[in-house]
């Protein structure tokens, strides 16, 4: 009788341990469902709020072109760095940059007066960088297969290499594609990356948003001092016109070749960080505006995953 006693009593005991294991397994994952479905919710709602922070940021441009569309500059509403608004559970910060105030990598696929490829070629002498780099830069761009100078590269190099390729011979989708092409290292890239832009060919460089560096390719004559004054004059009063403003200032070299200038924009990119609760949404859009004013993503990037901050620390 004792031991069927203590056999039933072990029995129990097995029970109870099964019973208590499998009901601490069912709250653990039902724990571990609702916390997924509260990350799912929450990158969900920081997605939603970036979305809709990118509509704001349209309408911003779309606004300034009905406003004036003779001009753009950077004390424009829509060029406020590093924008922050406070929502429930977080907060979303974004930034307008006009890509029209960067070297266009594609112009050098129709330059026949190679005025953009010496550009190029002082920009990337400014940045300390290599200039030969620039003839590599548009060999991989232009559609044909001879070689730019001694420093060019077609597809004779680039199949010589592990794993083997052939040059693009088409317009830049995306400035990271400069990795690919001869002579540009991590290093390089990352010095440059800031002062180019992957854009249809054909566009202008507006001297109202164009960074020093890129100021500073115009001339040899225009050096750091010239462009900071540029910087400084169109702070204070924005150039209306090339060859009635812009040219006319005292400190720009009488040897800046006007070819592409302008002084309004079409190309913005629209960086937007958006917090909701513990997840994080980042998005980059690339935005034309036409010449009705109306203004169209031409692509969107969820991929690009850096701190929150004050802005997108480059700008590009």
């Amino acid at each position: 009788m004792r031991r069927q006693r203590g056999v039933a009593l072990i029995t129990v005991l097995m029970v109870f341990f099964f019973a208590s294991t499998i009901a601490v397994t069912m709250v653990s994952r039902q724990h571990l469902d609702i916390r997924r479905t509260a990350n799912l919710s929450d990158s969900l709602q920081a997605t939603n709020n970036a979305r809709s922070v990118e509509t704001f940021a349209l309408q911003l441009l779309v606004e300034d072109y009905r406003a004036n569309p003779e001009i753009d500059h950077l004390l424009e509403r829509w060029a406020q760095r590093g924008t922050r608004f406070e929502v429930d559970h977080g907060e979303v910060i974004f930034t307008v940059e006009d890509l029209n105030g960067r070297f266009n990598l594609n112009n050098l696929a129709n330059d026949p007066d190679q005025v953009h490829l010496q550009r190029l070629r002082l920009l990337l002498t400014r940045l300390e960088l290599n200039p030969e780099l620039a003839d590599a830069i548009r060999d991989w761009i232009d559609p044909d297969e001879q070689q730019t100078g001694y420093a060019g590269a077609e597809d004779n190099e680039y199949l010589l290499l592990q794993p083997p390729y052939r040059a693009a011979n088409a317009a830049i989708r995306d400035v990271s594609e400069l990795l690919l092409v001869r002579g540009v290292d991590g290093p390089t890239y990352e010095q440059l990356r800031h002062h180019v832009a992957a854009l249809p060919a054909g566009t202008t460089l507006n001297v109202n948003a164009a960074e020093p560096f890129v100021l500073q390719s115009l001339s040899q004559e225009l050096g750091a001092v010239e462009a900071e004054q540029i910087v400084q004059a169109r702070q204070v009063s924005p150039f209306t016109g090339v060859d009635q403003d812009f040219v006319s200032q005292q400190f720009v070299p009488a040897s800046v070749n006007t070819s592409g200038l302008t002084v309004t924009s079409q190309f913005f990119r629209v960086r937007i960080e958006s917090r909701f609760g513990e997840r994080r949404a980042v998005l980059e859009s690339t935005v034309q505006r036409g010449a009705d004013g109306r203004c169209h993503v031409l692509a969107r990037n969820f991929s690009r995953l850096e701190p929150m901050g004050d802005g997108p620390g480059e700008r590009s």
